[in-house]
């Protein structure tokens, strides 16, 4: 077998490994977030909201991206604000999506 040669670099420690893991999943929850947020956000485009000019529309905008980074959060076993705020305030009874459970598919 041939000899390995370790490639030149400092080592990081299992601390920042763990940090740099931390970074990476953080960043990847925003990507994730933003590309469905812009999505949504495309896709009301078409309606010709004035959302440059009205910081209320902004708000609620920001609301659905925060809302959306929230879930992917939760997914992703990190906390976020607005996942209290959810389990408090938010009754899935009154809503306009009803979730089917897994047994419903078999």
């Amino acid at each position: 077998m041939g000899q390995i040669i370790p490639f030149p670099g400092t080592k990081l420690s299992t601390e920042q490994r763990k940090q740099n893991a931390i970074e990476e999943t953080d960043n990847l929850i925003v990507d994730i977030a933003l590309d469905i947020s812009l999505g949504v956000f495309n896709r009301l485009d078409g309606a010709n909201i004035p959302t440059v000019d009205n910081i209320y529309i902004q708000r609620d905008l920001l609301l659905i991206h925060e809302a959306i980074k929230s879930t992917v959060s939760r997914i992703y076993g990190r906390k976020h604000s607005l996942q209290e705020y959810a389990m408090e305030n938010i009754d899935p009874l009154l809503s306009d999506i009803t979730f089917q459970s897994d047994e419903d598919f078999e």
